[in-house]
């Protein structure tokens, strides 16, 4: 009987409408190819795989490193903490407390110490047009998904730098950053996609406009991870800045916790 009913639907079903599936299959294949892209790890060593990648031109309201920052330093970042990340003013002041037990903890500077370090809230400007790009087991535009970027730093003073402590011994050097932060990905018709991010080791110019960074980086759903980013920041003759900036993120999750996760 079972068979005498499948063999019913399939005779009722009409050439045209086989057509019509063939072709919709085809045109969807052709607008993802074109819209999105799907990526999967290629590398047993980690679980999940984001890039993101920055790149513009624009006039800067302050000089120097504080030109890609709103306000530029000791510009604050309010509108990041109330308007992107939605916090009350005691989550913003929890929030900037966990920042200054990082940097004690990580490497032993103390925030209060504005003698010789000066500790910053910060917002990256809008204009850098910093965007995900790519993110494995995931549909991503072709244009990406805009991010927004803030949080707590500290930069060195002192001509003579300050004693590390915490996970390290020595010196750092004046002009070096740390930065305690998140990145804050907006997904249309999808909750925003928070990763938070911690200098895994200070921030230090190479004497060239180009400037290495490691991040501890931690998503709720992807896990810990580790992010390597550069960026150029270059001084255009026509006052304007170079900006370029690419980020490789990967997330090292528990085995187990990702099965779970991605059985749902």
């Amino acid at each position: 009987m079972k068979n005498q009913i499948d063999r019913t639907i399939v005779n009722r079903i009409k050439p045209g409408w086989l057509v019509a599936l063939a072709m919709l299959m085809t045109s969807f294949n052709v607008f993802a190819e074109n819209h999105f892209r799907l990526v999967n790890p290629i590398s047993r060593s980690f679980d999940h795989l984001v890039v993101f990648s920055g790149e513009a031109k624009f006039t800067p309201d302050f000089p120097g490193l504080g030109g890609i920052l709103v306000g530029g330093f000791g510009g604050g970042n309010e509108n990041f903490q109330k308007n992107v990340m939605k916090r009350t003013d005691e989550e913003i002041e929890e929030n900037r407390q966990e920042a200054i037990n990082f940097f004690q903890t990580k490497f032993g500077i103390d925030a209060n110490d504005s003698a010789n370090i000066l500790f910053f809230g910060f917002e990256i400007d809008p204009r850098t047009n910093l965007r995900m790009i790519v993110q494995s087991r995931a549909f991503v535009p072709r244009r990406g998904f805009k991010i927004r970027e803030g949080g707590w730093g500290i930069a060195v003073l002192n001509p003579d730098g300050v004693p590390l402590g915490g996970d390290f011994e020595g010196t750092l050097p004046a002009g070096a950053f740390l930065a305690f932060g998140e990145y804050n990905i907006k997904r249309p018709h999808r909750r925003n996609m928070i990763i938070k991010f911690q200098s895994d080791i200070p921030i230090i110019s190479n004497g060239t406009d180009i400037t290495a960074v490691r991040y501890k980086i931690s998503n709720n759903r992807l896990g810990e991870g580790i992010e390597q980013n550069t960026f150029t920041l270059t001084e255009l003759e026509d006052g304007q800045i170079s900006y370029l900036k690419r980020s490789v993120l990967t997330f090292s999750a528990d085995r187990k916790k990702r099965q779970k996760r991605y059985s749902r």
